[in-house]
């Protein structure tokens, strides 16, 4: 699991992006409201640090397994 951080989340749109910690690039890791769901999270706060897992997406890495620390 990564250990990150909340970039930005548009709940009327249902993403946003995590970064991973201390990733030198910075990457945006994509996060849809879906696997929110699927754990009772309602929603996300930027600057919120959190867990996860990253998979392949359709346009890139997307989170999965998502967990608030």
């Amino acid at each position: 699991m990564y250990e990150g951080y909340v970039e930005s989340y548009n709940a009327q749109k249902g993403y946003g992006y995590l970064v991973i910690e201390n990733d030198p690039s910075k990457e945006k890791i994509f996060i849809h409201q879906s696997a929110l769901e699927r754990l009772n999270i309602p929603s996300l706060i930027v600057g919120q640090r959190v867990l996860f897992e990253v998979a392949p997406g359709r346009k890139g890495p997307q989170a999965v397994a998502l967990q608030l620390m």
